[in-house]
């Protein structure tokens, strides 16, 4: 799709040092938003939804009200020569793309709450589809700004993509909204960053930590354990339970149980399954969930000390991410879990399971085509 380079509609400024600006463009924003949110998208077959509501997500963005703002309020007025009246007052943005695919989808309610939801609350967190978010997509006000608006929007961004390719069915549309929405709050937080604070998004990139290193390291681990070990009938019995599960790591993704009695080495076990079903199954990362604190903080050491400090993101209130002390790789990949081997605490898990908050929510696309093990459960 081509795309229009000139817009002078800015989705962001930053101020450099030194008092120059620099303009972040609002087509480039968009279609970034859209390709990324895609790209999340894909992971659990819905890559063309969230194509779209990238591209439409701030739509707003084109109000004239909102460009004087973000001007005004950067301190960057400079040459405006289409924008009048100067007004510093806080603009509603969220609002115009939803509307505008509430009107190009008014034959399908379902693809409406799809594409419109995730749209609408990307800043205040998410509802459900019921009278607030109606009177939301038929408030007159908006309905006439988006009219008033729509001249100045590129009209491939309006047109987004074929309509045909909205075909697919879902069964389970409140959670497929969830998904959505946690991709475009990431991908938006994502190109904000990468543009904001450049420094920042180099930094949560700066070490790639890969899955089959950290089976090879716990394999070796292991290995050293048994070599060392006295010949015992509880050694030879975990012995046994290690190679039982571990012959069972080419099965097809579903749900499994693993029932060892204290003692029988079930932490680094299930570690060592989840680990190689995720590698022979082309799955993202292994998510261990925990359910106190006390047991959370043990296995963390554990990991860490057999797979590398950086190889397992800790993530729990026990953790005060504003400390110093705590790295600040760790604080970025804490709002959107992209990292191979999480140990989390059921809390975190199922909140960002069932909270509306984006913060909570932001990371729940990361849980798709993931290995999670439910420590105690």
């Amino acid at each position: 799709m081509k795309r229009n380079k000139q817009s002078i509609f800015i989705g962001h400024i930053l101020r450099k040092d030194g008092g120059n600006f620099v303009e972040h463009l609002l087509d480039d924003h968009l279609y970034s938003v859209a390709e990324l949110t895609e790209k999340f998208c894909e992971k659990f077959g819905a890559g063309t939804f969230g194509y779209l509501i990238g591209l439409w997500h701030d739509l707003g963005k084109f109000k004239l009200e909102f460009q004087e703002r973000i001007r005004i309020r950067s301190g960057h007025i400079g040459e405006e020569a289409h924008l009048e009246g100067k007004t510093a007052k806080s603009v509603k943005h969220s609002v115009s793309g939803a509307i505008h695919c509430f009107n190009k989808f008014k034959q399908s309610d379902i693809i409406k709450k799809l594409i419109c939801l995730p749209m609408l609350c990307h800043h205040s967190g998410l509802k459900n589809f019921g009278i607030d978010v109606d009177i939301q997509l038929n408030e007159e006000r908006e309905i006439l700004a988006l009219s008033e608006t729509t001249p100045h929007i590129p009209q491939e961004i309006l047109d987004g993509i074929d309509l045909k390719q909205l075909g697919k069915s879902f069964k389970d549309h409140s959670l497929l909204i969830r998904m959505l929405f946690s991709a475009l709050i990431d991908a938006d937080r994502l190109d904000t960053e990468r543009f904001m604070d450049p420094a920042k998004f180099k930094e949560r990139y700066s070490k790639t930590i890969i899955l089959q290193d950290l089976n090879i390291k716990l394999d070796k681990h292991l290995k050293n354990i048994q070599k060392q070990a006295d010949t015992t009938k509880v050694n030879s019995i975990r012995k046994r339970i290690l190679e039982e599960v571990q012959s069972k790591t080419n099965l097809k993704p579903g749900f499994y149980t693993l029932t060892v009695p204290t003692g029988g080495g079930k932490t680094l076990t299930s570690l060592s399954f989840a680990l190689k079903h995720c590698i022979t199954n082309k799955m993202d990362r292994v998510i261990y969930g925990v359910p106190y604190l006390s047991i959370i903080e043990q296995t963390t050491d554990v990991f860490k000390k057999i797979l590398g400090e950086d190889s397992v993101l800790e993530h729990h209130s026990g953790i005060d991410i504003s400390k110093e002390k705590e790295n600040s790789i760790n604080r970025l990949l804490t709002e959107n879990w992209d990292h191979p081997l999480i140990v989390t605490t059921n809390v975190q898990l199922f909140e960002s399971l069932f909270s509306s908050k984006t913060t909570k929510v932001r990371k729940l696309h990361n849980i798709i085509n993931s290995v999670i093990i439910l420590d105690e459960a």
